[in-house]
């Protein structure tokens, strides 16, 4: 029996060291403002520009110092350990149901956790909001079960640690406590085998009311972010499409979208596809189970919200609850959802489920888990810009739209480009020696409006809308210093490029390029009064180089779509 427990720990600890060598080789998710590890403090999420105050768990607090890493991943490492114990005690349980040996628990509890982990990456608010779960519903589960044999007043030891670990699992899981808490209940039920509605008796009652007030406590205690002093037409996220911005029924409300919905889209559709497709799968061929259907309705609900037109995305469960829950639209909901769904599914498979469905949902699930994950810009750049260019606030989408678009990989290539102390001024190309091209023969010759000076004539495409091959070439005669370049639209804003690369040819042999890539053109970037990056209008277009380089041509190319001409009133030179 020692033996056999022994081994158990050995397993568990090997699987958390491989767990913490896969996350330890991320770079955070989150930036905050101080060390995480001291309370609330402001936090901002590099891939969904979630925004909000954030801490770390008691737990986490106390051990993370003993860790010897980065201080930006100690919070996320105790998550870990704790999703990791509480997943192979809850695989331990569902082998022991399935009169299987309960050791394989110990022996296969990681790879949901790595799962997991794969969904979310280093994303210290989501895993902090899972990491209990387990745990949670285990002691639920247990309440239950008490309260059904008639012996719950002889379970008060039970009912304390219960209530001592949801309040543990609420402030760990912060803004999303109440949906930690929910999850936890379903969890604990269908660890019962229960497939009906939530359990009405008096010790079920008591088991939710144990994870839920703690949750709504915790809720309605936290802290608003400071916000920085945006304009009311600036933006620091890509526009969602739609008229207006989703303003909560109740609430907190920030006055400009921060949320990037084209990341939480992108990052996590094809996730969502899976876990409803294996799901179902897992249901045709091993026959029902609460578990697996539970797991697809989290999965369908991520589809609505990743998959769907943005118009109908916002009328989706998601969407739509969100805005009748306190802090709803400021926070990620779908990353949690999506996450917990694949948590659960490979829980279920792997011990319910025979090995020809086990293994293939599996590695199908991780191998999407990595596909999905999202690709921002390098630690060392999320460092610098919180040290340098702006503080720990939505201008961080900002930062990372610029180091994408110019392909940064150093801090000092963003000084530039962000402003960092330099207001670039600009020429008009009528007083270079040039000759211009386009694409667009037909058009060739209106190409002189560009360097008149007179911002009422333009160039244009005369094609009444942007296909994404549109050229316009810049030949200097001598070589000539190329800072940026400036686009202007004069009177004709509404023909602004709805992507752009800028691409020059470098009249030297030191390999120096000017060169980016602006896939979806958001405008160029401005400081507010108080120093916080934001995009302009769109109808400003600035394309700024990291430094100057002395160019012989200068390929500017209009790569988006629209309903509208691509029009150009003025090129001015930048230095």
């Amino acid at each position: 029996m020692n033996s056999s427990r022994l081994l158990c720990l050995v397993i568990f600890l090997i699987s958390a060291l491989l767990l913490f060598g896969y996350i330890g080789g991320l770079a955070p998710v989150e930036l905050s403002q101080g060390s995480p590890l001291l309370g609330w403090t402001p936090t901002v999420n590099l891939e969904t520009n979630q925004y909000l105050m954030w801490r770390a768990d008691g737990l986490s607090r106390l051990f993370a110092p003993f860790f010897p890493i980065r201080d930006a991943l100690k919070p996320i490492l105790m998550s870990i350990l704790i999703l990791l114990f509480g997943t192979c005690l809850v695989c331990r349980v569902a082998f022991a149901s399935a009169g299987k040996n309960p050791r394989w628990g110990w022996i296969v509890g990681f790879i949901p956790v790595l799962i997991t982990l794969g969904v979310t990456g280093a994303d210290s608010v989501v895993v902090g909001a899972l990491a209990w779960i387990p745990l949670l519903s285990l002691l639920l589960s247990a309440i239950f079960l008490v309260g059904k044999a008639g012996l719950l007043r002889a379970a008060l030891p039970l009912i304390v640690i219960s209530g001592v670990v949801s309040l543990t699992c609420a402030t760990s899981a912060n803004h999303l406590a109440p949906l930690a808490a929910f999850c936890a209940v379903l969890l604990a039920q269908r660890l019962q085998g229960e497939a009906g509605a939530l359990p009405s008796s008096s010790s079920s009652l008591l088991g939710i009311g144990i994870a839920i007030i703690p949750a709504l406590v915790m809720v309605a205690t936290i802290p608003v972010a400071p916000f920085p002093d945006y304009p009311q037409l600036g933006h620091v996220v890509p526009d969602d499409g739609l008229s207006g911005i989703i303003r909560p029924l109740i609430g907190i409300d920030y006055p400009i979208q921060v949320l990037d919905r084209t990341i939480i889209k992108s990052s996590f559709s094809l996730m969502s596809v899976a876990v409803v497709v294996l799901s179902l799968l897992a249901l045709v061929v091993s026959g029902m189970s609460s578990a697996l259907t539970l797991a697809c309705i989290l999965g369908i609900l991520g589809v609505l919200d990743t998959v769907l037109p943005e118009a109908s995305a916002q009328i989706a469960p998601i969407a739509a609850l969100s805005r009748l829950i306190p802090w709803g639209t400021t926070v990620a909901y779908t990353p949690y959802l999506v996450a917990f769904g694949a948590w659960l599914l490979s829980v279920t498979v792997i011990t319910t489920s025979k090995k020809i469905v086990a293994i293939p949902v599996v590695v199908t699930l991780l191998i999407v888990a990595q596909a999905s994950q999202t690709r921002g810009y390098p630690y060392e750049i999320r460092r610098y810009s919180y040290a340098s260019i702006t503080e720990v606030s939505p201008s961080a989408a900002v930062v990372k739209h610029i180091a994408q678009a110019i392909t940064a990989d150093s801090s000092e290539m963003l000084k530039r480009p962000l402003l960092q102390g330099f207001t670039p001024s600009g020429q008009s190309l009528g007083k270079f020696s040039t000759s211009l091209k386009t694409s667009l023969n037909p058009f060739q010759g209106t190409l002189a409006a560009v360097t008149d000076g007179d911002p009422k004539t333009r160039w244009t495409t005369g094609q009444s809308a942007q296909h994404g091959d549109e050229i316009v070439e810049i030949i200097f005669n001598t070589p000539t210093l190329v800072g940026g370049i400036e686009l202007d639209t004069g009177e004709f804003t509404t023909d602004f490029p709805r992507g752009l690369e800028v691409t020059g040819t470098s009249a030297t042999q030191d390999g120096t390029t000017c060169a980016a890539s602006f896939p979806s053109w958001q405008g160029s970037v401005t400081r507010t009064p108080k120093g916080s990056l934001y995009f302009t209008g769109q109808h400003d277009v600035q394309v700024i180089f990291p430094a100057p380089c002395l160019l012989k041509s200068l390929s500017i190319k209009q790569t988006g779509k629209a309903t509208f001409d691509w029009s150009i009133a003025e090129i001015r030179i930048l230095n």
